[in-house]
């Protein structure tokens, strides 16, 4: 049997990962570096789509990254949890942050996905953009807080074309795990689950009329075809593209 989708992508963010655990006196801390090669490899696929439709200025440049992350995380934004930065050493391009006990959210739990778009959206309001939306950049923790872990490419930008890039990096991220889980089967599930992100984003999100517009100023049909396989493209390309005219 071939592996899965989830399996393959949770086996290359692994290998692709610039973080270690670091423990000091007993105490767990997270390092990262931010080496050149990994982030050449790690940037390739998702630079590329959005290279094709001009949707978000990624970088691969190791100092780049680390002033994107670093700024992010000095950044104070109601109701946006982050990890505390505690070292950083531009000398060797790393940093040593807060270790946030907790799991990867499950994109199989619906009511996270209002969470997480709630994050995002206040992230937008506040001026800033991500770029990785991942949904294994999110963190639950025990007592039911979301934070967010990775943030190399985020910028200062109120660029709604930005801002809708990220909601479809986050989609098309969910969309992979939900096709493996033999009970999300029916297509009005992943309808359901899409449509509840965007409602819990608009909730939060001051002008995201504009923003649902750029899906289709995006002509984001290609890129969605690309990265997901079909019939799931077409659940999420529908979605998206009706959601330009919410009212």
């Amino acid at each position: 049997m071939p592996p899965s989708i989830k399996s393959f992508l949770d086996t290359i963010d692994d290998f692709l990962s610039q973080s270690k655990l670091l423990f000091i006196n007993d105490e767990k801390y997270i390092l990262k570096t931010y080496g050149r090669e990994v982030g050449i490899l790690k940037w390739f696929a998702i630079s590329t789509a959005s290279w094709i439709i001009n949707a978000y200025p990624y970088t691969t440049s190791p100092l780049e990254r680390m002033k994107r992350e670093v700024g992010f995380l000095k950044t104070s934004i109601d109701g946006v949890n982050k990890p505390r930065l505690y070292v950083i050493d531009w000398n060797s391009n790393s940093i040593v942050r807060e270790y946030i006990e907790g799991e990867t959210i499950d994109p199989a739990v619906k009511s996270v996905h209002g969470e997480v778009a709630a994050v995002i959206a206040r992230i937008h309001n506040h001026g800033i953009v991500l770029g990785d939306t991942k949904y294994f950049n999110f963190l639950k923790t025990s007592s039911g807080e979301i934070y967010i872990i990775d943030a190399e490419q985020a910028v200062r930008s109120s660029n709604t074309r930005y801002m809708a890039w990220d909601i479809v990096v986050y989609l098309i991220t969910i969309m992979y795990k939900l096709i493996n889980i033999s009970t999300i089967h029916k297509p009005r599930r992943y309808r359901e689950y899409i449509e509840y992100f965007l409602q819990e984003y608009m909730a939060e999100k001051k002008n995201y009329r504009e923003v649902f517009r750029m899906f289709k100023k995006l002509n984001i049909g290609n890129t969605v075809a690309l990265l997901l396989p079909p019939p799931f493209n077409a659940y999420l390309l529908k979605a998206l593209l009706d959601s330009s005219s919410y009212q």
